[in-house]
This record gives structure tokens, sequence and C-alpha cells, in this order.
């Protein structure tokens, strides 16, 4: 929802993260059918007490893209500000991503 009214009233982080999630579902149904034409490794980290995106977004990704392109961690009582919240977490993950990436290929 975005209305001046409630731009005023929320927090800085809250009206980024709205102006980022207005425009989502209709760039993802534009996508819809060129999830085969993503073709690198997508790794997701989706909190399962976000408000803002909803944790089924998470299981679409995990429909369009095949298993060995994509992996999908949900984290119960997390929120939409996981980088923000739990920086070491988030750094281990990126870095195991990172590490792990082309090895399927030797």
């Amino acid at each position: 929802m975005d209305h001046v009214l409630l731009r005023w009233m929320l927090p800085r982080s809250v009206k980024v993260s709205n102006q980022e999630i207005i425009p989502v579902k209709p760039q993802l149904e534009k996508m819809s059918k060129q999830w085969d034409k993503v073709l690198c490794d997508v790794y997701v980290l989706q909190g399962l007490s976000d408000k803002l995106v909803p944790p089924i977004n998470a299981d679409f990704i995990a429909r369009k893209l095949p298993e060995h392109q994509r992996i999908v961690i949900k984290m119960k009582d997390k929120n939409h500000f996981i980088p923000f919240t739990d920086q070491p977490m988030v750094v281990k993950h990126i870095l195991q991503f990172i590490e792990n990436y082309g090895k399927k290929e030797e």
C-alpha cells in the first residue's frame, strides 16, 4: 500500500522497502515465462515472518528454477530485514554460496 499519509508515518527502512516491493508483482508477472532464461545459480534467504515479501515467493522461485540451480533457505522468526538484523549469518550463507558456486560442474 502506498499512500502519502502512510509514507509520512512509516520509518525510513519500511518506506524504502515499500518502494522496492510495490513494483515486484508486475515485474514477476512480466518475467513469468522467462525463468528458463535464468542461467546463474540463485540463492534465496526468506524470513518466514516477513510481512513485506510473502514466504510463498520463495516457494515460487523453487518451482520455477531447477533444483541444481537454486538454494532456498527459509528462516523461522526472521523478517524482511535479515541483512540488517543478522549480518554474520547472511555473510556466512553468502560465503558458502560463493565457495560452492560452480563446484557441481567439476
